[in-house]
């Protein structure tokens, strides 16, 4: 055999086409890993604590164990960063002194050492039980506990503090009513004349 011969069965003639052999291109079927489902997470359960004892403003048992220590009421103290406990203590019955009459609920009020003034707990004796019977209305109107009756962190007036703690309470002669907007209204007369202030929900 000549040695053009040999080049005629190596490269095709311009006609002939030169198809590749199917068993060299088909492509190696690579099976898929099948992917799980992602189970969802599952949401912790709140830490039941039998020492912690109902907030004796809101008598919530859902409270806040900050990062940094100490808890907090989830409503009344919101915005404080830290998991979920739940308060299982029982709150003794408290004793009815001489000054109340008997069947009127307690004023919660803070404690002599807490951060509130004197003046600010003549404030929220008088300012609890307006709000207690007008919580339906004031809570429809936009307001909420915590904006109502929250205890700050700091000593006042630092820091964010509950529309019950105003001194304006203990003007002599103010009277409180709620507005259009679910605003409270403070009246009260200064120099012969009359005097408005408002607070408004936030």
């Amino acid at each position: 055999m000549s040695l053009f011969d040999q080049l005629e069965q190596i490269s095709p003639s311009p006609g002939q086409k030169n198809t590749p052999d199917p068993a060299q291109t088909r492509k190696k079927y690579v099976p898929k890993q099948a992917k799980l489902p992602k189970k969802p997470r599952q949401k912790r359960k709140p830490e039941r604590l039998s020492f912690l004892f109902p907030c004796p403003i809101c008598q919530g048992t859902s409270f806040v164990h900050g990062n940094a220590g100490g808890f907090y009421c989830k409503t009344c103290q919101p915005g404080i960063e830290g998991h979920l406990v739940e308060a299982t203590g029982k709150n003794k019955p408290e004793r009815i002194t001489t000054k109340a009459a008997a069947g009127d609920d307690q004023i919660p009020g803070p404690k002599p050492m807490d951060r509130a003034g004197e003046l600010q707990q003549q404030a929220f004796a008088v300012a609890w039980p307006w709000i207690k019977e007008n919580k339906a209305q004031l809570l429809s109107a936009g307001w909420t506990m915590a904006a109502l009756v929250r205890r700050g962190k700091f000593k006042w007036p630092y820091g964010k503090w509950g529309v019950a703690w105003l001194s304006v309470w203990i003007r002599e002669g103010a009277t409180f009513s709620l507005g259009s907007r679910g605003e409270i209204i403070f009246s009260f007369q200064n120099n012969g004349k009359t005097v408005k202030q408002t607070a408004f929900p936030f």
